[in-house]
């Protein structure tokens, strides 16, 4: 790995700190649950957890959370008893992410 290659990385998981330091705060602030936030080389990604909550909660901290970043929300993709939601914002380097488990019907 080249010296520019680990410094760019080194520069880029920081930017994602500085970001996810910031979003806390708004969360405190806004009273929204944060997601469970994953850093890797190229920038960061927010998971939504959906344990314990309803699929309107879900899409409503999801919904405010790409809000908040700025980010594209992708189309859903609905398959095998789940729904997963995403939206990225490129220049700020951030995906959020959602899983919406629908229960099996009996």
């Amino acid at each position: 790995m080249s010296a520019l290659t680990a410094a760019y990385r080194v520069r880029t998981q920081r930017d994602s700190v500085k970001q996810i330091t910031a979003a806390l705060t708004h969360a405190a602030k806004a009273g929204l649950v944060p997601p469970s936030w994953q850093i890797g080389i190229d920038g960061f990604a927010g998971d939504v957890s959906s344990l314990g909550n309803d699929e309107a909660a879900v899409r409503a901290n999801f919904t405010a959370w790409a809000k908040y970043f700025g980010a594209s929300v992708w189309p859903e993709r609905t398959a095998d008893g789940m729904t997963k939601l995403s939206a990225h914002n490129q220049q700020k380097r951030v995906a959020i992410r959602a899983t919406i488990f629908h229960p099996e019907e009996v």
